[in-house]
């Protein structure tokens, strides 16, 4: 069987590879926030929307209109904190301190690969490399790509909608057959 993908690797596929990497390394890969600590959501939420309430409440009441003014504007912008970060996924936050960091000297990629039975063929601007799948130690995948480790560290993307030759589902099974590694399934 053979595969061949001919893409432009951009910042978005690094960007989607650091969330599944931070996620796979904290070991809550595929885990929504609710997943990962409902109680913790539901009593942010239920924080968050008893102090705008109390917000609300002391703004319009307003008694002492300096103390309690104050008091209710720091309610309300604690309670709507607590209910935004209750809202956040694993993937968000893992993934914008990333973002945050980007520079803008990350530049898109064009690669083509050859996958066929004893290894795979890399092409690419800077040079051309040949692979034995014995160098691979984990494959990742995801909705839209697969991402192919060495030693824990990035080695390829391939997006599953570049693939010119061969299936993603195809190559799924396959590649898990050539490396002896099950397909770590990433959300």
């Amino acid at each position: 069987m053979k595969f061949n993908v001919e893409e432009t690797v951009t910042v978005q596929d690094y960007v989607e590879f650091n969330a599944c990497y931070i996620l796979q390394a904290n070991n809550i890969a595929g885990k929504t926030f609710r997943g990962a600590s409902a109680l913790l959501t539901g009593l942010q939420r239920l924080g968050g929307g008893a102090l705008i309430i109390l917000g609300a409440i002391v703004l319009i009441g307003g008694l002492i209109a300096g103390l309690f003014n104050a008091f209710g504007v720091i309610c309300l912008m604690c309670g709507t904190y607590l209910i935004r970060k209750s809202m956040e996924t694993p993937r968000n936050r893992a993934v914008k301190p990333y973002l945050d960091r980007l520079t803008g000297e990350e530049q898109n990629t064009y690669m083509r690969f050859f996958f066929d039975e004893d290894g795979f063929d890399v092409f690419e601007l800077s040079g051309n490399s040949s692979y034995r799948y014995f160098i691979l130690t984990d494959v990742w995948e995801d909705e839209n790509r697969f991402y192919l480790l060495e030693e824990g560290k990035l080695k390829f993307i391939l997006q599953k909608q570049a693939f010119v030759e061969g299936t993603p589902d195809d190559f799924s099974v396959w590649i898990a057959g050539k490396t002896g590694k099950e397909i770590v399934k990433m959300r």
